[in-house]
């Protein structure tokens, strides 16, 4: 301290008039202004503190302390205080403790009254407030359609029943779709649950499916628990089932909560089975039709099962594949209500086919293809059982129809002459020559494109001996639009000759109008023993090789080739004739277009060498496909050649009158002769 303070003090003290002090009156302060325990629990207790403070130098003086009942229910009955006496300093705070002990579930309210010597506030008032609070245990039980939930439920009382299960489930229900039991503290002070527990008879039926929680479990206000309940049948004899869930806490109101739960075993289902047949490959490298876009309309079975004979296309000698696997998830079809496609057995079996057909194999798969490829045109039928694990099966029929569907075949019959040997000549139109009706027949393999433009029995032996390369190109890269010979020589003794072609308006001359494929008949060879009647082929009309002479009616004279490989004259064989039938399919029709010659009509073959020119098939161009007006193409149509006469293309022996030999040293090939 500065001396001029000093001074200073000294002179106040000097200058006192002690008979003249005057005393400082008290002066009080509190907080809070008012007391607030909030909800507390029945039975228990809670304090809280009134803050007194002296704010002058003279004491304050707490002389009567009462507390005064409010408006509220409880009052000032939950509360409790010292009520002594209390003297509070400047500098030393005291605390006036409150304790809050409900002992009903109800409001309370009261006033606490402290007097003191402070003039001013002389009476201090000071609000408390608290609720007796004990928890409250709502159970329900519930099932909300909303969630999909499987089942119902009462809500109050609570009950579940769980309706009709299956032994086995192919895939669990979501535990979002479970009935389910709520259970919520609608108290103002903590729930403790100490009992979560299934009892009763069929306990095992019944399981918490998200796991039993850890007890004792603590619930606030307004918190809750979730417990979906799975039903699942013990076994497969017993109809049904029920248990009890017990829930236990400390609401003193209602400690105890049972809830019945009950559920039956759902009967065993066969296999809900759908079917398709997913895949045709033809043979010959043309393009796999891939039907398993087509599943969406197939997984319900149509009454009678499946047809797919106007539907799914099966050349002879095609890969076929059929299956049981929806494409759009197992629960949909083939699968089982019970076990989805867990444990389910197969069988595929054909059960009906044409005559003729082989045996075939069954499958035990899902998928099935049949083996061996089928050959035989007709309708074929096969039966698919699907069995489960408990032995229910379901059967589904499957129809299909392999039939010829090629753009363009020729088919040549000679019925009763099996010693014989005839050979159909199909010739693409860039093989042949204006002017000229044999053009084409017996076309070389071209030595820059290594391409023969006739297709014939002979010619196909011949490709390996022309080399690698050689080939019946006559579309497109690839073998599914080339000429096939389908059948040389087929039948008892050899009858029927095909050959089919996709696409024939692929060739080169079908490009800006119409084009011609030649179809001829070549006499190959004759096996059949001597002829007793002679015959003497002289030149004369009617009486050259091959023709009448003296034969009688469907016979022909057969004479033997001269030292100089002329024309054969003189005595020979009566034969009877061959008389070759042609027909041509278009489209895939299972009936011919044309028949030559129409039958009565007969042509006869009198001697082997001998070329029979049966017809053109005018094939639309390239530019006409399409062009109708409903997007179709102007049909093909098919030319009776049988004006045309005969030729003669290859030479026999000296000698020989049965084997036509080709007359072309150098390529061993057949040239038309005079």
């Amino acid at each position: 301290m500065s001396r001029l303070m000093w001074i200073f003090a000294l002179s106040a003290v000097t200058a006192c008039k002690c008979g003249q002090i005057s005393t400082v009156p008290p002066t009080v302060a509190w907080s809070p202004s008012s007391l607030s325990f909030g909800a507390v629990r029945v039975g228990e207790s809670t304090v809280r503190s009134v803050k007194l403070e002296a704010l002058t130098a003279t004491p304050v003086e707490i002389s009567a302390i009462t507390v005064m009942s409010g408006n509220l229910p409880g009052g000032a009955d939950g509360f409790t205080v010292k009520i002594e006496p209390i003297t509070v300093d400047r500098g030393t705070a005291q605390s006036l403790a409150v304790t809050f002990k409900p002992t009903v579930r109800q409001e309370y309210g009261a006033t606490l009254i402290l007097t003191t010597n402070d003039e001013e506030h002389q009476t201090v008032r000071i609000g408390m407030f608290g609720e007796g609070a004990e928890p409250i245990m709502t159970v329900t039980a519930d099932c909300d359609v909303g969630r999909m939930c499987v089942g119902t439920a009462v809500e109050s009382p609570p009950s579940i029943d769980f309706g009709a299960e299956p032994f086995m489930r192919p895939v669990q229900l979501d535990t979002s779709r479970l009935p389910q039991v709520d259970i919520t503290n609608d108290g103002l002070v903590a729930m403790t649950i100490t009992r979560l527990q299934i009892t009763g008879a069929d306990p095992a039926a019944f399981t918490i499916a998200s796991g039993m929680p850890t007890l004792p479990l603590v619930k606030e206000s307004m918190e809750g628990v979730n417990v979906p309940i799975r039903f699942r049948p013990l076994n497969e004899t017993q109809m049904s089932y029920s248990a009890q869930l017990v829930i236990e806490g400390d609401d003193p109101m209602k400690p105890s909560v049972t809830v019945p739960l009950v559920g039956t075993l759902a009967p065993n289902l066969a296999p809900v089975v759908c079917a398709n047949l997913i895949e045709v490959a033809p043979p010959l490298g043309c393009a796999t039709r891939d039907y398993r876009p087509e599943w969406p309309m197939l997984l319900t079975v149509p009454a009678g099962g499946y047809d797919f004979r106007s539907s799914r296309p099966v050349e002879p000698g095609s890969t076929v594949k059929f299956s049981a696997s929806s494409a759009d998830g197992v629960t949909t079809c083939t699968t089982d209500p019970e076990t989805a496609r867990v444990g389910l057995t197969y069988r595929w079996e054909v059960v009906g086919a044409p005559a003729g057909s082989p045996g075939f194999t069954t499958g035990t798969m899902a998928e099935y293809t049949l083996s061996p490829a089928p050959t035989v045109p007709g309708d074929y039928e096969v039966r698919l059982t699907v069995t489960d694990p408990q032995l229910h099966a379901t059967t589904v029929q499957l129809r299909f129809s392999v039939a010829r569907t090629e753009d363009l075949i020729v088919r040549l019959e000679w019925p009763g002459f099996a010693a014989t040997d005839l050979d159909l000549h199909l010739v693409r139109p860039s093989a042949t020559t204006a002017g000229s009706p044999f053009s084409g027949a017996f076309s070389y393999f071209d030595p820059v494109t290594k391409t023969s433009g006739d297709l014939n029995g002979y010619a196909n032996l011949r490709l390996p001996v022309w080399g690698a390369g050689t080939n019946f190109e006559w579309g497109g890269q690839g073998l599914c639009d080339n000429p096939r010979l389908n059948l040389d020589d087929t039948g008892s003794g050899g009858l029927v000759e095909d050959i089919s072609l996709m696409n024939p308006e692929r060739d080169a001359k079908c490009d800006g109008g119409r084009c011609s494929y030649k179809v001829f008949v070549h006499y190959f060879n004759d096996t059949r023993p001597a002829s007793p009647t002679a015959c003497v082929a002289d030149g004369t009309p009617d009486c050259n090789d091959g023709e009448s002479c003296t034969c009688a009616a469907g016979s022909k004279c057969v004479a033997p080739p001269p030292n100089d490989g002329g024309r054969p004259l003189g005595a020979g064989e009566c034969r009877a004739a061959p008389k070759p039938v042609v027909k041509v399919y278009l489209k895939g029709s299972s009936t011919p277009a044309a028949t030559i010659p129409l039958p009565p009509t007969e042509v006869m073959l009198g001697a082997p060498c001998t070329m029979f020119y049966a017809a053109d098939v005018s094939w639309p161009s390239q530019q006409e496909t399409g062009s109708l007006p409903d997007g179709g193409t102007p049909p093909a149509t098919v030319i009776d050649r049988t004006d045309a006469g005969f030729a003669r293309f290859g030479r026999r022996q000296v000698g020989d009158l049965r084997q036509c030999r080709p007359d072309d040293t150098m390529t061993q090939w057949f040239n038309q002769t005079p």
